[in-house]
């Protein structure tokens, strides 16, 4: 069985992938967009899947490398 991942991100997604980025906490990403903490790390896992990445890192990198972030 083949599982094709969609990388295409919704805005949030992209904003919390921002914040992750400029190394922020999730507890400080939700405070800043005014969700929880587990609101944020449901978009990661989104993300996560959608990269098939296993972690902050691996998601970060992928979306550089992939021109998702610059």
């Amino acid at each position: 069985m083949n599982i094709t991942y969609n990388k295409n991100l919704t805005k949030r997604e992209l904003e919390v992938l921002n914040w992750v980025a400029l190394g922020y906490s999730n507890k400080e990403i939700a405070k800043i967009l005014g969700i929880t903490a587990h609101t944020v790390k449901s978009h990661l896992d989104n993300i996560y899947f959608k990269f098939n990445a296993h972690g902050r890192v691996h998601a970060i990198n992928y979306a550089l490398k992939n021109n998702i972030l610059k």
